[in-house]
């Protein structure tokens, strides 16, 4: 059975490409947004441009995502039927 995924404006984390700063895409936005990036506040950097996340940055967001994968598929193991 093919696993089900919720959409992208639902999932916990945000896409890796995102702005270092708020998450949001460099070209569209996450949340469905016209305003450009420039319009973007953060609380950690104010208005801000985009700017391509830090390789510290990409390394915890694949071990938070992974860490959250395998705690789901740990879970639906477990359940019974």
């Amino acid at each position: 059975m093919p696993e089900i995924r919720p959409p992208a404006a639902i999932m916990p984390f945000p896409p890796p490409g995102g702005c270092r700063w708020c998450g949001a895409q460099r070209h569209g936005t996450r949340d469905g947004s016209l305003l450009p990036h420039f319009s973007r506040w953060a609380p950690q950097r104010g208005f801000h441009t985009w700017e391509p996340r830090t390789p510290d940055q990409i390394r915890a967001w694949a071990a938070a995502r992974w860490a959250e994968r395998r705690a789901r598929d740990t879970a639906q193991t477990l359940m019974p039927l």
